[in-house]
């Protein structure tokens, strides 16, 4: 497997759990949601559901985790932090500079490995560089 198809699946599997978690929270799972709630979680559900990325899945993605931390607050703690840096724009208005910096040093090894052409498991990147071990 290739790291941009990791990468992807990584962030697909977190896509997949806060769609999940919407879907059984209110109003998502009340039966007379409004409108707007019906069309965020029908996007949500298309983007869990995406097996590869095109030209509007990242705009997409920007700005269903921008809808939920401006209506949906109760979620947003939900939200794994590397749904902000991988969607970006206006997602990294609500991350830390530091949270910034160490997503940075994750790209760089990334890209470092990809030049290099060698394999980087995501996973293992992101426990270095927060220092999870």
């Amino acid at each position: 497997m290739n790291q941009s198809a990791n990468r992807f699946e990584y962030h697909q599997i977190l896509i997949r759990e806060i769609s999940n978690h919407c879907q059984s929270q209110p109003p998502f799972a009340e039966e007379n949601g409004s409108e707007t709630d019906k069309v965020f979680i029908e996007k949500l559900k298309a983007l869990a559901n995406a097996t590869s990325t095109n030209e509007d899945y990242f705009f997409i993605g920007q700005q269903l985790i921008v809808q939920i931390v401006g209506n949906y607050p109760h979620i947003t703690p939900l939200v794994s932090r590397d749904l902000f840096w991988y969607f970006g724009g206006d997602c990294l208005h609500f991350m830390s500079d530091e949270e910034i910096h160490f997503y940075n040093q994750i790209d760089e090894m990334i890209y470092e490995s990809e030049t290099n052409g060698t394999k980087i498991d995501y996973t293992k990147a992101k426990a270095q560089v927060f220092k999870l071990h």
